[in-house]
């Protein structure tokens, strides 16, 4: 009967835990807001107040840095990533994430030389299955390596 007990109280602690870590990020996002009202108010004040449309963008290019800055995923923007690049964007954003190559294929699940191809422009057309693999390792978008 203890163990079910146990079990039990393991599961309330488990979700206890993951109730703290909505309450931090909810106020993050709190806190993402006021920094925005803030910013909002300044404008005003200065009479250059953006429109509703710009506010919007804004608002969530904000939260996404946040949660981005929050999850240590790579300001793919700071990395210099140019469209169309897929050689240099990787090389790029595996710099921006502090991996090595050997590390990169490793979290990718592909050889090292399949790193070093790609960034080169030796390969210049990866199959999905790498490209999203190498994209979940970067903690970035297919779109940001293409």
């Amino acid at each position: 009967m203890s163990t079910f007990k146990d079990q039990h109280l393991a599961e309330i602690e488990a979700r206890a835990a993951v109730a703290a870590e909505l309450q931090c990020d909810v106020r993050a996002l709190v806190a993402t807001v006021r920094r925005l009202q803030q910013e909002n108010e300044r404008l005003r004040a200065l009479g250059e107040l953006p429109t509703a449309e710009v506010l919007s963008a804004a608002l969530v290019e904000r939260i996404r840095q946040d949660i981005r800055a929050e999850l240590g995923v790579p300001n793919v923007a700071a990395a210099g990533v140019v469209e169309g690049e897929f050689a240099a964007n990787l090389r790029r954003l595996r710099h921006a994430a502090g991996l090595t190559q050997e590390k990169l294929a490793d979290r990718c699940g592909v050889a090292r030389e399949t790193i070093a191809s790609l960034e080169v422009g030796m390969r210049t057309n990866p199959t999905m299955e790498t490209a999203v693999a190498i994209a979940r390792a970067l903690r970035c978008r297919v779109d940001d390596l293409v």
